[in-house]
């Protein structure tokens, strides 16, 4: 996996949305902030339950590090134009 150059920070713990729902709100908020479309999206360990392997195009990875129900959605290095 390959590390994020260019992120966003996306909270979201409302239980009436998906979790594909909720990175697919945080993809529309980095698309129009950057003007691009994030190919990464980094999320908590341990939530096997609600845990895809991507949503639309971008790759969703488990890390140990994030909070739960914080998104870390970018573009991976090397990938910023």
């Amino acid at each position: 996996m390959s590390a994020i150059t260019q992120g966003l920070m996306w909270y979201d713990d409302n239980p009436q949305t998906t979790f594909a729902e909720k990175i697919e709100r945080a993809v529309e908020h980095y698309h129009s902030k950057f003007g691009h479309a994030p190919d990464r999206c980094l999320v908590m360990n341990g939530d096997s339950k609600r845990m895809l392997d991507s949503v639309g195009s971008v790759q969703v990875h488990a890390v140990r590090d994030m909070l739960p129900h914080h998104f870390l959605i970018g573009v991976a290095e090397g990938d910023v134009a």
